[in-house]
This record gives structure tokens, C-alpha cells and sequence, in this order.
């Protein structure tokens, strides 16, 4: 189970550095998961549970500044 996780981390952390705007974020998190991914598998057990909860956030904030783009978007179409 703790290696199925690791494995939608990894695809969740390619797909969210995709949708940063900021370079110094996405190299941050780059590192975060390189730190992630060499914690050997006994100790990623536990620290897997934050890991995934740092992508749970991670997510909100992408999800939410993608929301926030197109309501801006939508609003200037409808000005001009």
C-alpha cells in the first residue's frame, strides 16, 4: 500500500510543478520530492501520511489559483 502511494505521489508532485507559476516553487518542490523519494521504503511508512497531506495542500493551492485565473479571464472577456 505505502509503495502505491509513493507511486500517485510522484505522478501528483509532476503534475502540480506543471502548474506553478513561481521557478523557486517548483525547484522547492522538486527537492522536496527527490528527499522523498530516497527515504528508504521502512521510514517512507511513516513519513508518507505527510507527504501526502503536503500534496493534498499542494493541490487546494494549484486548484485554486487555476480558479481564480479563469475568473479573472472570464471577467476582462467581458469587459471588452
Amino acid at each position: 500500500m505505502a509503495r502505491d502511494l509513493l507511486k500517485i505521489n510522484k505522478i501528483a508532485i509532476s503534475k502540480a510543478i506543471c502548474y506553478l507559476p513561481n521557478p523557486l516553487i517548483c525547484s522547492i518542490i522538486i527537492i522536496l520530492s527527490v528527499i522523498f523519494i530516497l527515504i528508504p521504503s521502512y521510514i517512507m511508512e511513516f513519513f508518507l501520511y505527510q507527504a501526502t497531506i503536503f500534496l493534498l495542500v499542494l493541490g487546494a493551492v494549484v486548484f485554486a489559483l487555476e480558479c481564480t485565473k479563469r475568473i479573472e479571464e472570464r471577467q476582462t472577456e467581458r469587459i471588452f
